[in-house]
């Protein structure tokens, strides 16, 4: 049994998970201390203003001339995506096809329609200039993930320009999701945080579930120079939305920055080892993947065979525009991925009848 998304270690009997695409190291030790620290304070509500994290996080993220009002912090991305939907109501939206579901599920539940700007497999799910032509008045609201989820596919920071220039020209808001950003040695040539002053309708999400291991924690944050945007998400969202626990563990987080560099080379190496190990057992991957997972096709029944084996990998055939047969797995440990192409070993043994 598959959830919609990965990591539904819950309901089936699973020894390595490559369904999601989290830190492999985990949360870093100094997090969990924050974490049981904080306990002392369970009684208590959160902080709702949380002034002194979302300072710092904009000074880190933006320089020391950002400030609170920068920042808005959320329960995971996700709680953001949907609080953004909530506050602009886009009558029209546009996400690409495939990308991250709940895009289009936020719109949809806040009374919005959904435009597809369509990625075809002959151009390995590429995004393309054609987008800037379907980018109209009418179009509120366009939501990219950069690399895509779950393509892992880069879009370079100067057609990023060219969309921001052209929602700016549309008045479209834009919400980027740089969530995986962190775990490439590139990050600093592709995002687009150091242009948000640039770009008044430019929103960038981000969050700690994929970088920091916190996906059972929650916590994630919206960046822009736009307060006004800001402050009007902001009255959308409940009060106690991030917990003193994920608030420790933020601020821990922060002081992480070997870690972060420690994971960025584990995913480097981790990930071209699976890349050569997948091309020798003859696995057609597509595209060449810049995040932290590998998008490939396969066997329609190959998910249930890895899942028989104890080892739980992301069907992609609820992402709109895919099919049955296409296949995402998170970079994992070395023993982790050792263990994952040994299995693909027998299984290719079993096709052949070797």
């Amino acid at each position: 049994m598959r959830s919609n998304h990965g990591g539904d270690i819950y309901r089936n009997r699973v020894t390595y998970d490559f369904s999601v695409n989290v830190n492999p190291y985990g949360m870093p030790q100094s997090c969990k201390r924050a974490i049981i620290d904080s306990l002392s304070m369970a009684s208590c509500y959160p902080d709702c203003e949380r002034t002194e994290l979302r300072e710092k996080i904009a000074k880190k993220e933006l320089g020391d001339s950002a400030a609170a009002e920068n920042v808005i912090l959320g329960n995971g991305a996700s709680e953001l995506i949907y609080a953004a939907c909530q506050a602009i109501l886009p009558l029209q939206a546009m996400v690409t096809a495939p990308t991250f579901k709940e895009y289009e599920t936020a719109v949809r539940i806040n009374g919005g329609a959904v435009l597809y700007e369509t990625l075809e497999e002959k151009d390995a799910f590429v995004l393309t200039e054609t987008i800037l032509d379907h980018i109209t008045e009418d179009v509120e609201l366009l939501f990219l993930c950069n690399p895509n989820n779950p393509t892992g596919q880069i879009m370079s920071r100067d057609f990023l320009f060219k969309i921001a220039a052209r929602c700016e020209e549309t008045e479209t808001w834009f919400m980027l999701d740089e969530c995986f950003l962190p775990f490439m040695e590139e990050e600093g040539m592709f995002t687009m945080k150091d242009h948000l002053k640039d770009y008044p309708h430019l929103m960038i999400l981000k969050a700690y579930t994929k970088i920091y291991g916190m996906a059972g924690i929650r916590f994630g944050y919206l960046l822009s120079a736009n307060t006004e945007l800001l402050t009007m998400i902001r009255g959308v969202i409940q009060p106690w939305n991030v917990s003193i626990p994920a608030q420790a563990a933020a601020m821990a987080a922060l002081q992480e920055d070997e870690y972060v560099e420690k994971t960025k080379k584990l995913i480097k190496d981790e990930r071209a080892y699976l890349i050569s190990e997948m091309r020798r057992l003859g696995v057609d991957l597509i595209g060449e993947p810049a995040a932290n997972y590998i998008f490939f096709k396969g066997e329609a029944d190959l998910a249930d065979r890895f899942l028989e084996r104890g080892i739980l990998i992301r069907s992609c055939s609820n992402y709109t525009g895919l099919t049955e047969g296409f296949y995402r797995i998170g970079v994992r440990s070395p023993e982790e991925n050792r263990a994952l192409i040994g299995i693909w070993e027998e299984l290719k043994k079993e096709e052949t009848g070797k």
